[in-house]
């Protein structure tokens, strides 16, 4: 995952690494710096993305573990620390997205317990979507004014959620992948996008 650095205006580069930590590094003359590393979770890290809180305007890392938490980081420059911890997955958290909706933001979780969970994180409210399948991918895109999430599970159906978190679609692949992401077209347009 990359985000900007508000102190430098530079993009930093975000990724798990070894003993259960998330790392923060900066490109530097073409070489990568590590800046520092978060420290939390009890298991590997499989899973992280960046987001811009629209409260306070912080840089924020989501990560998700084997440890079946999903941590949110706050990245101010003076402070790097876990601002919340989600429980209730069952399993490993294998996928972490965002997802903004009428004002609120959302973090998207898709672990091996066969659920997707949306988390109202800082409401203290998680809703619950019944994959079926282990959940090995999640993305959220947006088509012209209605927003939706994908989730991909281990058996290579897409289930496609709507605003109000009903399934409105299950499309059964008959290629095997691993990897869904989103691709903007237009800031009213966006695909989603699968690799294997």
């Amino acid at each position: 995952a990359i985000y900007k650095n508000a102190t430098d205006n530079q993009y930093n580069i975000v990724t798990d690494y070894s003993n259960n930590a998330v790392c923060v590094w900066k490109n530097e003359e073409n070489n990568l710096k590590e800046l520092y590393k978060l420290y939390g979770h009890s298991g590997k890290v499989n899973t992280v993305t960046c987001f811009m809180d629209a409260t306070s305007g912080a840089q924020c890392i989501v990560s998700g573990s084997d440890d079946k938490t999903v941590r949110v980081w706050n990245l101010s420059p003076d402070c790097s620390d876990c601002q919340w911890e989600l429980f209730g997955h069952t399993e490993s958290v294998n996928d972490v997205a965002t997802y903004d909706v009428s004002g609120v933001q959302y973090i998207v979780s898709g672990s091996s317990d066969k659920n997707v969970f949306v988390w109202d994180y800082k409401n203290k409210k998680r809703f619950v979507l019944e994959h079926g399948a282990k959940v090995k991918s999640v993305t959220t895109y947006k088509d012209e004014s209605k927003q939706y999430i994908v989730s991909l599970d281990d058996i290579n159906n897409l289930c496609v959620w709507d605003e109000q978190f009903n399934k409105v679609s299950v499309l059964k692949q008959t290629n095997p992948f691993n990897v869904l992401t989103t691709y903007m077209e237009t800031t009213e347009k966006q695909y989603f996008v699968s690799a294997g």
